[in-house]
């Protein structure tokens, strides 16, 4: 009986662990139509979250042909590609074990920050880097 545990257990680390994303996308195969919408997606406004919750809204993501379109439970976020000074993929915060998209935006001083991530099965269902590589595709930044 002990065998099937450690099988089982075996199988699902491998499920858990599979699915996440430890690499930066480096290019997208095939070409993107716009637009491209993600469900359940993370948002924080800042790169420093700390706590167990480290997004403050979950809502629907829309990459358009000119501007980024967050539509969350408490906030509806746009952002026009003109006002995008970079777009990076990292792990922040609190999370050691997702990769973030960080958006970097707006022309005032200091700039605002749009931090996603893809929120399904705990963030490990690995769609972040298609958020990112979407993004970058989009924006070509």
């Amino acid at each position: 009986m002990k065998k099937y545990y450690l099988q089982l257990m075996l199988i699902i680390l491998a499920l858990v662990f599979g699915g996440c994303s430890t690499k930066t996308p480096t290019s997208i195969a095939g070409k993107i139509s716009l637009p491209v919408t993600f469900k359940s997606v993370w948002y924080r406004p800042t790169l420093d979250k700390s706590g167990y919750f480290v997004m403050t809204d979950t809502g629907t993501l829309s990459v358009e042909d000119n501007f980024i379109k967050f539509e969350g439970e408490k906030e509806v976020i746009i952002i026009p590609f003109s006002e995008i000074i970079s777009v990076s993929f990292k792990k922040l915060g609190s999370d050691f074990i997702n990769k973030w998209v960080v958006i970097k935006y707006g022309k005032q001083t200091p700039p605002k920050y749009a931090v996603m991530s893809d929120g399904r099965y705990m963030g490990w269902a690995g769609g972040s880097s298609k958020i990112f590589s979407t993004i970058k595709y989009a924006t070509k930044k």
